[in-house]
């Protein structure tokens, strides 16, 4: 049965207290970087992630912040909310065959509520934030303060072209004042470019995080409350789970996949077609005149540690040698790298030492197929003969099926390094404008036009066209061996193989 109501999911919402003392650096050292995402570079063969030197310089300061000008205490300081997405909407399914990792869709409107005053007479304050509210290009954000800023999102151009283009999402509206919008942008826990989407504040503001400004507000104790569900219930999770009793196994099934679980006691033919995620935040205390307790850790005490390698075997080695030996401790390295690698047993050999290191030197390099290689054998406990005719005519189709695949796996070598030169000379393309500008010792290659022919499979004799050719040609080697994208799909093409060829069985 069912009475309509929503499943209540609990989430984590945490708040971090900004005043001044927390923002203004001590001792000159900047204690916070926040930067976005630059989609800009991308259009440049650039990467999208932000660097070093696109850090929110005024977040640290105290001057005037742009655009309005106003006082950097004023504009910063407030409490921070940060709300951590169940583990159903952060955790993806990969299609190994397509290289291909979906999420789940993520609510995209949250009721934020502040409770604040004394036990006896508590006032309340709330918000609704669109998580996926999509600024015109044309009218971006003139935000006051860091709660009216929107978080920057990619998209592309238009629906014929992929450039990607960075755009602003994301805003709070008071919750008496607030309609719904009707924004969908299908916003999962990872944006286009964007890993950390979802788990870092300064790039999801007003997405998954919100920020009370209250500059300039006495000192008092605050709560927090955070609510989100879906503006079209149709992409709710539970949605395909109809509520009736009869429906039961698969709401249960649905609550499963999910990792999801009901309180102990619950009556099981309760069932749900959406949901609610659930999060709350007690006890902050707002004030503007001294530093909050927490922070960063105290480097007397909790020292960070950053240890360089190859790879991550020689990384961490070197990480936990350091440590040991600064604490006296005997750690063997090699035995400890032999662990990670797998090759313990290595170390029994008379040359095991040379073995590890070898092994070790060959995580440094990039790993490509060597392609397959075909034999009949025997199935397991036959003991029917076979004839000399039989196995001259396998032999003989054998020998082709060989010949075949030898040319296919040279023609995939070939196709991916077109490939990569072809990217290349994209990224040569797309980088001209900031080239040096000048004579090229590369002929034909001196200016942009001629490396545009390269890129266009329609000029004879181009770099796209012989990579177009090169495509047409494995996918004619392709159709004559077995082959398959997955290990299922590569056995069921031997297994026809074999059968269109009249091998015994």
């Amino acid at each position: 049965m069912s009475d309509q109501s929503p499943l209540i999911v609990p989430m984590i919402v945490e708040a971090l207290v900004v005043n001044d003392a927390v923002r203004t650096p001590r001792r000159q050292i900047v204690t916070f970087m926040r930067t976005e995402m630059t989609y800009g570079a991308m259009q440049q063969c650039g990467s999208g992630q932000p660097f070093l030197d696109d850090n929110d310089l005024d977040f640290t300061g105290s001057g005037l912040v742009p655009p309005n000008n106003v006082p950097a205490s004023r504009y910063y300081n407030g409490v921070y909310l940060k709300w951590r997405l169940p583990r159903a909407y952060t955790h993806g399914s990969q299609d190994s065959a397509a290289g291909v990792t979906t999420y789940r869709q993520v609510p995209n409107r949250w009721l934020v509520v502040r409770y604040s005053g004394p036990l006896g007479a508590r006032a309340a304050r709330a918000w609704i934030v669109e998580s996926d509210y999509l600024y015109p290009t044309s009218q971006p954000p003139s935000p006051s303060n860091v709660s009216q800023e929107a978080s920057m999102y990619v998209q592309a151009a238009a629906p014929s072209d992929p450039t990607p283009v960075g755009c602003r999402i994301g805003r709070n509206v008071a919750l008496g004042s607030w309609t719904e919008s009707g924004h969908t942008l299908n916003l999962t826990a990872m944006a286009p470019g964007n890993p950390a989407f979802a788990f870092y504040q300064p790039q999801c503001n007003n997405v998954f995080s919100f920020v009370d400004c209250l500059a300039g507000q006495p000192a008092e104790t605050l709560s927090y409350l955070v609510i989100g569900w879906f503006s079209s219930l149709a992409n709710d999770p539970l949605a395909s789970g109809l509520a009736t009793a009869a429906a039961t196994p698969s709401f249960i099934a649905r609550l499963q996949a999910l990792g999801w679980t009901l309180p102990a006691g619950t009556d099981p033919t309760l069932t749900a077609s959406w949901s609610l995620l659930c999060g709350s935040v007690n006890g902050v205390e707002w004030q503007s005149a001294d530093l909050p307790p927490g922070g960063t850790p105290d480097e007397a005490k909790s020292p960070v540690s950053v240890a360089v390698g190859n790879t991550a075997v020689e990384a961490l080695t070197a990480m936990i040698a350091g440590q040991a030996s600064a604490d006296s401790t005997v750690v063997d390295a090699q035995l400890l790298e032999a662990f990670q690698l797998d090759a313990v047993d290595v170390l029994d050999r008379p040359d095991g030492a040379a073995l590890l290191a070898e092994k070790l030197q060959a995580t440094h390099f990039q790993k490509l197929s060597g392609g397959y290689t075909w034999s009949i054998v025997d199935a397991p406990d036959t003991n029917t003969p076979i004839s000399e005719q039989e196995l001259a005519t396998e032999a003989a189709w054998l020998a082709v099926l060989s010949r075949n695949q030898q040319r296919l796996d040279r023609a995939i070598l070939q196709l991916a390094s077109l490939q990569s030169s072809l990217y290349t000379m994209w990224w040569k393309y797309t980088l001209w404008p900031f080239a040096y500008q000048g004579s090229s010792a590369i002929p034909c290659l001196d200016d942009q036009t001629a490396l545009q022919q390269q890129l266009d499979p329609t000029v004879a004799g181009s770099l796209a066209q012989q990579t177009a050719q090169q495509l047409d040609s494995v996918k004619c080697l392709l159709a004559q061996v077995p082959s398959g994208s997955t290990p299922e799909a590569l056995q069921r093409s031997i297994d026809s193989y074999a059968r269109a060829r009249s091998l015994p069985p």
